[in-house]
């Protein structure tokens, strides 16, 4: 349970700074949960077909909220570097 519940921290603060203005802050933060989250990662057990945590939910959900939460920071990082007065291009 205890694992789900770090897992789920780290995602609702990275939807959190998904939706933040972008600043010098921001930046930082994104930094520090990345490093956070990939240093959590490496404690974890390697996911296997079929296990499971005795006390809580499924060890691919910690997985799956880890990698969201990675997914997220990527994309405000993206949403940092992009300049507004330019038009999106979608193709790439």
């Amino acid at each position: 349970m205890c694992m789900a519940v770090k897992a789920i921290t780290l995602l609702y603060n990275a939807s959190s700074l998904l939706d933040s203005q972008a600043n010098i802050t921001t930046s930082r933060n994104v930094t520090g949960l990345r490093k956070l989250t990939t240093e959590y990662m490496a404690t974890l057990p390697s996911y296997a077909p079929g296990s499971g945590c005795t006390n809580g939910p499924p060890l691919n959900t910690v997985w799956v909220c880890l990698h969201r939460t990675l997914l997220l920071l990527t994309a405000r990082e993206f949403l940092d570097v992009e300049d507004p007065s330019s038009p999106r291009d979608v193709s790439k």
